[in-house]
């Protein structure tokens, strides 16, 4: 190769170097702290979408409390109800009136009945998920499950009256066991920001 080709090859790599290289330190450097900035902005939209996931179930807990509160109430004025309304007709004859209202009584009683399954199932799920199956009410739940399975309601004054207790003892327990799923989800969203501080 001829030398004046050799000291061309040579200027042209050292301007190129000159031009190139600070180029490249800066494409380097503007691409760590790109890369900083994106880490540190999915980790706070990560922080921010599970702060409101948890916010979510809060609220969805808060709001089975308080229809399982009104499920309770419903279920203990219609006690009430059936209690006044065998008192009066224990010794009367029923006529058509009074048997239809009976007949009524058992049909919502049976509703609530068919409902109560479900309703502890969906407590002993979210018991599992949140993995606090050691607490005391998971064991009781199992029970009520399979006492509320045994029940057959029955147009039996008697045999009403208690199924309806057992119920009103059912949805009870269901509040209690909501109030410990909703502490747990309290602690859940805030013990971080508790922590850190």
């Amino acid at each position: 190769m001829e030398p004046a080709v050799i000291k061309m090859i040579e200027v042209i790599a050292v301007d190129a170097i000159k031009i190139l290289g600070p180029a490249v330190i800066a494409a380097l450097a503007t691409y760590k702290a790109t890369k900083a900035q994106y880490d540190a902005k999915l980790q706070e939209l990560t922080k921010g979408h599970e702060f409101k996931a948890r916010e979510h179930l809060f609220d969805y807990y808060k709001e089975r409390q308080g229809k399982l509160s009104k499920s309770h109430e419903e279920l203990s004025n219609i006690l009430g109800q059936v209690l006044g309304f065998s008192a009066v007709t224990n010794d009367v004859t029923l006529g058509d009136c009074l048997h239809d209202l009976a007949n009524t009584f058992f049909g919502i009683a049976r509703l609530y009945h068919g409902q109560a399954p479900f309703e502890i199932s969906t407590t002993l799920r979210d018991f599992e998920s949140k993995g606090i199956q050691e607490e005391p009410e998971y064991e009781k739940l199992n029970f009520y499950l399979h006492m509320v399975n045994s029940i057959t309601p029955s147009n039996d004054r008697a045999e009403f009256e208690k199924v309806v207790f057992s119920l009103l003892e059912v949805y009870s327990f269901l509040e209690r066991c909501n109030q410990v799923l909703l502490e747990n989800e309290m602690k859940g969203l805030f013990n971080k920001y508790v922590e850190s501080t």
